[in-house]
This record gives C-alpha cells, sequence and structure tokens, in this order.
C-alpha cells in the first residue's frame, strides 16, 4: 500500500447543483513496484468520486520507458439504467452498511504496468 503526499493545486466550482472538488495527489516516495493499480470511490457510494477526464487523470512522472496506464470507468449501459441511477431513493442509501461496499460499481480504476 502506498502513501500519499499531501494534495495540492486544489480547486472547487459548483456547477448545475453540484459541487465538484479537484486536486492533484501525489504519492509520497516512488512507486517500485512494476504493477499497481489505484481504484476511486465511496463503498457507500454517498459521494461520487472519479477520476478527472481525459487521458492524462493518472500520470507517470520519471516512470521507466516503457510503463503505460490503463484507465476504466463505470459504464451507465442504456438510458434505463441511467433513470434507475438517477432516481435512487435516500432509503437505498440508509440500507446500506459499512459491508455493503455499493459504491464499488461506480469505482474508477488505474492500472499501471512497467516492464
Amino acid at each position: 500500500m502506498q502513501e500519499f503526499g499531501f494534495p495540492h493545486d486544489h480547486a472547487m466550482v459548483y456547477v448545475n447543483e453540484a459541487v465538484s472538488l479537484s486536486y492533484f495527489l501525489p504519492l509520497k516516495v516512488t512507486a517500485a513496484a512494476k504493477a499497481a493499480s489505484l481504484e476511486v470511490h465511496d463503498p457507500s457510494f454517498f459521494i461520487s468520486f472519479s477520476l478527472a477526464e481525459g487521458k492524462d487523470a493518472v500520470t507517470l512522472a520519471s516512470a521507466p520507458r516503457g510503463c503505460a496506464v490503463n484507465i476504466t470507468r463505470p459504464t451507465v449501459h442504456d438510458s434505463a439504467q441511467q433513470q434507475s441511477l438517477q432516481s435512487m431513493s435516500e432509503t437505498l442509501f440508509q440500507s446500506l452498511t459499512a459491508g455493503s461496499n455499493f459504491g464499488t460499481q461506480f469505482a474508477n480504476r488505474a492500472i499501471i504496468a512497467c516492464p
């Protein structure tokens, strides 16, 4: 498990009744592993976390040649699924327990692999 340094370059915006907070979160020390994964989500889905849009959401500073990043994001397959996500009731969230891990299905993931 890697520790993170202090976040910086933070910003907050309020658009369409939603607050978005963004920040840069560096690793505390250089990672030495040949493969690593980063998963961003709130297990309860009370707060929606996601990686920044675009290919540079995860960058590799001073990485060995040949390292690659693969980012996957949750997908909404159809309009019915989108509507059900938007109509989730407070009752659903109140019924979740610490072990429910409901938000995992909405996780953003980055896999880093180096030769």
